[in-house]
């Protein structure tokens, strides 16, 4: 896994300040992933029952990873400006390839050392396309690093057309709204267009679901979440004439 802890310069894409934090987290997940491998043969039962939840740490660094390098790419765009993509790659190239290459090379030059005798093929594993037809084997945790990689490349295509799709930040907007009110919306919905007889898929049903989707998300973050985030705002940065009497 390879993210990093750092907040990044929405212009320059450089980090900005280290954020502890975010190691805290990162030390668990590694210490989850690690009980999840580490052989559970005669293991007390405790660390059984803590180990057998190991697989979660997995999950926390793909959230770390989104969250960072979603930020790096995606904080120009928030402020108008394009990202370096140059610089981008750069950084993530030297983070991940060099340890990422000794240790393959160990996997593949002295197969004494491997945990199971088998490989996967040596090509998928340098284009970091492992877990594309993974079949377990040696080095099989790698295919958590595929997916990392893989979503960096999404990330960075993506981000060259977000800005440039309309209604694109909007739609970001708005999506925490969505995200809590579309499951009362779908209920409510279909229940009203059941009566016609019209099934979850049909045309007129999408159309209604998506519209009104869409419709009850903005009322909800025009109505309440944006005016409580801009006071959440003027509560972290008061006028310089309040701070001045405070």
């Amino acid at each position: 896994m390879a993210g990093e802890p750092t907040f990044s310069d929405s212009r320059l894409g450089e980090p900005a300040r280290h954020a502890p934090g975010l190691d805290t987290l990162r030390a668990l997940a590694i210490l989850m992933v690690v009980s999840f491998h580490y052989p559970h043969d005669g293991a007390p039962e405790w660390f059984e029952s803590v180990a057998h939840f190991g697989w979660i740490g997995v999950d926390l660094f793909f959230v770390l990873s989104g969250f960072l390098i979603g930020r790096q790419l995606l904080a120009p765009l928030a402020v108008g400006e394009r990202p370096r993509l140059g610089v981008f790659c750069m950084r993530r190239l030297m983070r991940v390839v060099p340890a990422y290459w000794v240790v393959l090379a160990v996997y593949a030059l002295v197969p004494d050392a491997r945990e199971q005798p088998n490989l996967a093929p040596l090509w998928s594993m340098l284009t970091f396309t492992q877990n594309l037809n993974l079949e377990g084997g040696a080095f099989s945790h790698a295919w958590s690093l595929c997916i990392e990689e893989q979503f960096y490349l999404a990330t960075e295509v993506g981000s060259r057309f977000l800005g440039r799709v309309p209604g694109a930040r909007w739609l970001a907007s708005v999506t925490y709204c969505l995200y809590l009110s579309h499951k009362l919306v779908i209920h409510a919905v279909h229940g009203a267009l059941a009566k016609y007889e019209l099934g979850p898929y049909h045309p007129v049903t999408l159309l209604a679901s998506a519209a009104c989707i869409l419709a009850v998300a903005t009322l909800l973050h025009l109505g309440v979440e944006r005016p409580f985030l801009r006071l959440r705002e003027r509560w972290a940065h008061p006028a310089p004439r309040l701070a001045a009497q405070a």
